[in-house]
């Protein structure tokens, strides 16, 4: 009998798989999904009064507009050489920034990951068992959050975040598989133009020396500089070995155009699977608005919490093939109550 080659799988989370991990773990009534904290961060806007007579005069409906494109336009006002549009757009990123902080610390404590340390763990130890052989390639998210970060501490003692990266808190090791923060992150930080300096304490100062993509819709025009450069390289070379881009979480808005021409361009250089693990809503909205990115398989669910539902199928999965994954301490510590 022929054994089945492993494959190799890249992993996107996007704001779903947080949002999952506070549901999950006693952050529950607290959201960091575009479509919740639009509004608030719109409330906290329109007590400026030049962004209130903008809103006013144009009759803008706050809750269903994109904050990502609201920064965008007021981006491009600078053209009328006003001083207070750039003003307006950055005060809007300090809101964005700090709404979903405040959603993920309580008390000054940092959420912590469940789903995102069983799937760790499942791919490290029982790889064999998922599906017909799955090897662990590499994580990508659009997330500014540390909780992937995280829970590759706890499984594999250490993190790879692709770039020449120092911390005094963090053990960093090249060897473990890569978590290439696409927009950057919360705990990082920059020594210089060479080196990242990683620190989780910057998350909890709330961002203010965070080194984080600036929410755009051109996000482009950022991409040459460090550390983005380095890490969307090795985005880029990840997806092009691997067997399949599973997607968890993260609903590929056109406002991430360059993650979008990411996806399609590395697939130009080797056709790998795409999966998408989404609201079957959302899945639906993906295949017919990108239907260049070609055979996309679908694990759509009827619930919300995808990511959830999703370690379980393949815990279930797993645990019926081997019966060891049921006495495993590890991941009994995870699903009980630690």
């Amino acid at each position: 009998m022929v054994k089945s080659k492993v494959k190799k799988v890249a992993y996107l989370l996007g704001a779903g798989a947080t949002q999952s991990e506070l549901d999950n773990t006693g952050w529950g009534g607290r959201s960091v999904l575009m479509s919740v904290i639009k509004k608030p961060i719109h409330e906290q806007m329109l007590k400026n009064p030049e962004y209130k007579k903008i809103s006013d005069n144009l009759n803008i409906p706050i809750a269903d507009t994109d904050v990502e494109q609201m920064i965008s336009l007021l981006d491009d006002l600078a053209e009328l050489k006003s001083g207070v549009y750039p003003i307006l757009a950055n005060e809007f990123r300090r809101f964005f920034f700090h709404t979903i902080l405040e959603n993920l610390i309580k008390e000054n404590v940092m959420a912590k990951p469940r789903n995102s340390r069983i799937l760790l763990l499942l791919h490290k130890k029982y790889r064999e068992f998922i599906d017909k052989g799955e090897k662990l390639a590499g994580i990508l998210t659009v997330n500014f959050d540390s909780l992937v970060d995280q829970a590759f501490e706890d499984v594999y003692g250490s993190v790879n975040y692709g770039v020449r990266s120092e911390s005094k808190n963090v053990k960093l090791n090249d060897r473990v598989p890569e978590l290439l923060k696409l927009h950057g992150s919360f705990n990082w930080s920059a020594y210089s133009s060479e080196v990242l300096f990683v620190d989780p304490r910057l998350e909890c100062n709330y961002g203010q020396d965070s080194k984080c993509l600036p929410p755009s819709v051109y996000k482009k025009s950022f991409l040459d500089l460090f550390p983005y450069k380095e890490v969307w390289r090795n985005a880029r070379n990840l997806l092009e070995n691997c067997d399949i881009l599973r997607v968890i979480g993260c609903s590929l808005r056109k406002e991430d155009w360059p993650l979008i021409s990411l996806i399609f361009s590395s697939q130009v250089v080797r056709k790998f699977s795409i999966e998408l693990v989404l609201p079957e809503d959302r899945v639906a909205d993906i295949e017919n608005d990108l239907p260049f990115l070609g055979k996309i398989k679908e694990f759509s669910f009827t619930t919300k919490d995808v990511f959830l539902e999703w370690v379980n199928m393949k815990y279930d999965e797993v645990s019926d093939r081997n019966e060891k994954v049921k006495k495993d301490q590890e991941l009994e510590r995870i699903l009980g109550v630690d």
